[in-house]
């Protein structure tokens, strides 16, 4: 019984931490569209980005 316990247990928090996972994301997700819509997002490729990168210092 402890053993099948243990195991709903486990499964409970594997899926606790999905959900949080997800949660996460989907914050990310909000902040990304929210700084595209304002025009805080550059794009380009690589070599510009480590340009810019670089600029700063």
């Amino acid at each position: 019984m402890l053993r099948m316990d243990l195991m709903i247990g486990s499964n409970i928090l594997s899926k606790w931490q999905i959900e949080l996972r997800r949660v996460e994301l989907s914050k990310r997700v909000k902040e990304a569209l929210k700084a595209y819509k304002d025009g805080n997002v550059k794009s380009g490729n690589l070599e510009e980005l480590w340009k810019d990168q670089n600029a700063s210092f």
